[in-house]
């Protein structure tokens, strides 16, 4: 650009007619200019090029004089009293900005406060030009500001404007056609009729009238998007009723979530190799429905986070210019009937320019809450009286109360939105409520005491099922104070109702007793325990309804375990694919592994093979990269497909609906490269949390195996299953309390599968070698060393730790450090399984040093003879020989890692 302008700006220096310009002889009008305009510094936004900056003198804009600004408009619009009425337009400008809360989406400015404001009161003038001005003005700052105001600033403004507006009233606005229809269309698709709700939707479409450019901001359960798409019908209806001037008119939606795809994808770009134009899906969109000239009115929808990068590239769509201009040179035109919606949580993320083009309209979670959805839902059971009434009471017994309990007293290891924890309560309930789990009307007497169980049931595993072990307890007291009839021990979460008997019974009652089968490879024994067989009961449960499950809890409580046993047990007609997230998956990447999975049933619809439904199990949900502006584009393409049943096919920038899929996702609570992700991702799923397994449960698992493994041993030996269970646990958990992770030792991270480990080091043991109760102690105090004590760096932790295992082994395994090492000088030797050169080489403990060294240094010699390689000089002293069979012991077990951490 710079270059040009420089041959402009030369040829109009030497006072030439015609000048040659990009290869071709051009006439010169003398009078031409350049001028630029630009923010500078903040992202989305580049510098000048310096040779540019050489060419154009900077002037820097100072700040404007509002209230001359707001006068000369409101004189231009035809008002009497413009200079009282501007004092006041600019007096409340600047009361709105010291007093207001600060919101993202709050904007005082020219283009965004004055412009609008005096037009529209213009307009208002037009209709009523004998009204009284400043009611005219009054009512326009109300209709104007009140949409963007979040539920508390409302009071707030509502007194600024009376304080300087005294004695003026407004007739009420009844809405006229729109607000019957719209309520009309609430009652036909069984939504709540909520004034304040139904408000906000004629202000969501007096700012369509207004702006071409609007954004829906709030949080998750607003209603943002029920609320466009009643609009959309409303309007649809009432142009079929011929009412309005025109206003009126059919709508058709486009909808786009721009994170789930990249900037070039929105908007086009060329190709770096051949130079070659792709489209854009944005820009696909926008030039076909600029094309079609019919009356229907075209909503572009942005549903998904506005981050600076993609948004800065639509501001001369956004302002009055409504041009789209494309990277190829191509400029597309807006046409009236086009328009364009946002729909956002929050606009943290935009800039200054994005916000003060677009409208905003703000919906409140408090205008709405919770009960208006629950009564559309009881609209289901409505040829039930008795249902109805039983579930009407309990509601309002329970569902606020635990909530708001929640809220207060709970921590949740994944905060959850409220409305969805009413939702996963509501899907659990419509899954339990038929006879085949005991909720039968025929029932007589027993009915309605299960109606009421099944009730607390689902309450439990839907607000309660995301809170952690502590407040289990917690949330279990606060249940028990409004309900007697729980079985006194234990906490509710340990019970179902049960079918047959009508009551609560433990899960305990489920489980058998599990024998693992003989050459099953450790890392896949899952042993079955309440906490995997309640978490497998309930996400099998969503799944039969469709419902996307999230499983979260902490690193090693056996996640993955429970969901991959789901799906070994899904019902007929279902089949399943597994996708694991990192930090590199991204939304292409995610898109083309599901496509791969799918079949085309017709034109555009694409489903999964053999006519089945699939469910797509993701692990470490939360693991992908986060963009710039802290956003995961894969969940947003889950979002998209979850909320309208489609995504882009990136090459051809069409729709590809995706039918018969659903979500099973699990993930660990956000820290150590896992990221937290938005509430409006959230909601799609049902939430449940797998705590800790307790003590209880630990030696069930792990005593299980090992009593299973020494089943066939000597005498001597089978009873010692328990003892090392127990002493086993007691020592991780005095582990894990005691040496807490520190700076310098930061990867002091103990969990789970520590203790999984020691038990799968001590199941090495076999029957021929080890016949005597001392071998068996001596091979569980060198695993315990090699899982814990190889990670500890300081002398002092490992004596700690030294002296941990004498007391258990004084006080659980009778017996004592002294006695198990005296032939050994003290010291652990090391256990190896390459000293005996047999068929299956037993794991056993090195006794005699120096054939070690010699068998390793033989090793070496056979290492540098093998032809490619290179001979190591290595000199094989003490630690080097430790390391080597530390190391060697770890690959040899199935799935066994190892990170080598030390000083170089």
């Amino acid at each position: 650009v710079a270059t040009q302008i420089g041959v402009i700006m030369a040829a109009v220096k030497s006072g030439l007619k015609i000048f040659f310009f990009e290869g071709q002889d051009i006439r010169l009008i003398p009078t031409c200019g350049v001028f630029v305009t630009m923010n500078p510094g903040y992202a989305g936004r580049a510098e000048l090029p310096d040779n540019l900056k050489a060419i154009v003198r900077p002037v820097s804009m100072m700040v404007p004089d509002f209230a001359l600004i707001a006068e000369i408009m409101m004189f231009a619009e035809g008002f009497n009293s413009a200079k009282v009425l501007a004092k006041k337009m600019v007096a409340i400008m600047e009361l709105s900005q010291q007093q207001l809360s600060k919101q993202d989406h709050y904007d005082y400015t020219l283009r965004s406060f004055v412009i609008p404001i005096s037009r529209a009161a213009g307009a208002f003038k037009r209709v009523d030009p004998d009204g009284s001005e400043e009611a005219i003005l009054y009512r326009t700052m109300q209709d104007l500001i009140m949409p963007k105001l979040v539920y508390l600033d409302i009071p707030l403004f509502r007194a600024l404007l009376g304080d300087l507006f005294p004695g003026v009233e407004l007739p009420p606005d009844t809405g006229g056609d729109l607000r019957s229809m719209l309520e009309r269309c609430c009652t036909e698709q069984n939504l709540q009729i909520v004034p304040d709700w139904i408000t906000k939707i004629i202000q969501v479409f007096d700012c369509k009238v207004a702006r071409h450019g609007n954004m829906i901001v709030g949080k998750t359960g607003a209603g943002k998007t029920a609320a466009w798409k009643v609009l959309k019908d409303a309007m649809a209806a009432l142009c079929k009723d011929g009412k309005g001037e025109g206003e009126y008119q059919k709508v058709e939606v486009y909808t786009i979530n721009p994170l789930a795809l990249s900037n070039d994808e929105i908007y086009g770009c060329f190709d770096p190799a051949t130079h070659e134009w792709t489209d854009g899906i944005l820009a696909r969109v926008m030039r076909n429905i600029c094309k079609d000239e019919s009356a229907t009115q075209k909503w572009t929808l942005f549903d998904g986070p506005v981050d600076t990068l993609w948004i800065e590239s639509m501001n001369t769509l956004l302002d009055d210019n409504k041009l789209l201009t494309l990277l190829s040179g191509e400029r597309i035109m807006m046409s009236p009937q086009v328009s364009i919606v946002f729909e956002v949580e929050d606009l943290s993320q935009a800039s200054p320019a994005t916000v003060s083009r677009a409208g905003m309209i703000y919906l409140n979670v408090e205008d709405l809450g919770w009960a208006p959805y629950v009564k559309s839902w009881l609209v289901k059971y409505k040829d039930d009286a008795v249902m109805v009434d039983t579930l009407t009471k309990m509601i309002s017994k329970y569902v606020e109360a635990s909530l708001e309990f929640r809220r207060l007293n709970l921590k949740e290891l994944v905060a959850t939105d409220r409305l969805a924890a009413v939702k996963q309560f509501t899907t659990l309930f419509d899954a339990h409520a038929n006879p085949e789990h005991g909720v039968d009307a025929g029932d007589g007497e027993a009915y309605v005491p299960m109606i009421e169980f099944t009730f607390l049931f689902c309450i439990i595993w839907s607000v309660g099922a995301t809170v952690d072990a502590e407040g289990r307890k917690k949330f279990d007291m606060f249940l028990r104070e409004l309900d007697v009839r729980y079985p006194p021990s234990e906490t509710v979460y340990e019970y179902f109702v049960d079918s047959k008997t009508k009551a609560w019974m433990p899960w305990e009652t489920k489980l058998t007793v599990y024998r693992p089968p003989a050459d099953m490879p450790f890392f896949k024994i899952l042993v079955p325990t309440t906490d995997t067989l309640r978490t497998k009961t309930l996400a099998l449960t969503l799944i039969k309804v469709m419902k996307h499950c999230l499983i979260v809890g902490n690193v090693g409580v056996g996640k993955t375990m429970v969901a991959q046993s789901c799906l070994d047990s899904l019902p007929e007609g279902r089949s399943s694919m597994a996708i694991n997230f990192s930090a590199q998956t991204s939304s292409n990447s995610l898109q083309n592994t599901i496509e791969g999975k799918l079949e085309k049933r017709s034109k555009g619809v694409f489903a999964p093979a053999g006519g089945k439904k699939m469910v797509v199990y993701i692990d470490d949900f939360n693991m992908p990269q986060k963009s710039q502006f802290g956003f995961m584009p894969p969940l947003e393409l889950l979002k998209l497909w979850s909320d309208n049943g489609f995504w882009y096919d990136r090459a051809k920038q069409e729709v590809k609906n995706i039918r018969d899929m659903q979500l099973l996702a699990t993930m660990a609570p956000p820290g150590g490269g896992r990221n937290a992700f938005s509430q409006r991702v959230m909601s799609i799923f049902a939430v449940v949390n797998m705590t800790n397994p307790s003590d209880q449960q630990l030696h069930r698992i792990y005593s299980t195996l090992l009593n299973n493994k020494l089943s066939d041993f000597d005498d001597e030996l089978k009873p010692l299953g328990d003892p090392i269970t127990k002493a086993t646990i007691e020592l991780y958990a005095s582990i894990a309390e005691e040496l807490l992770p520190t700076p310098s030792k930061s990867h002091y991270l103990f969990n789970t599968r520590d203790l999984a480990k020691v038990v799968q080091g001590t199941m090495q043991a076999t029957r021929q070698y080890y016949d005597s109760k001392e071998s068996m102690l001596q091979l569980w105090c060198h695993e315990c060393f090699r899982i814990f004590g190889d990670r500890m760096w300081d002398a002092n932790d490992k004596h700690w730790l030294q002296n941990q295992l004498d007391a258990k082994l004084n006080n659980v395994l009778g017996s004592s450090w002294s006695a198990l090492f005296e032939p050994y000088g003290g010291e652990i030797p090391p256990f190896v399984s390459f000293l005996r050169n047999v068929e299956n080489p037993p794991y056993e403990a090195v006794t005699d040093r120096k054939k070690l060294k010699e068998m390793l240094a033989e090793k070496l010699e056979d290492y540098a003879l093998e032809p490619g390689y290179s001979a190591m000089d290595l000199v094989l002293f003490g630690d080097a020989l430790m390391h080597v069979c530390r190391i060697h012991r770890v690959l040899m077990q199935p799935r066994g890692n190892a990170l080598l951490v030390g000083v170089g």
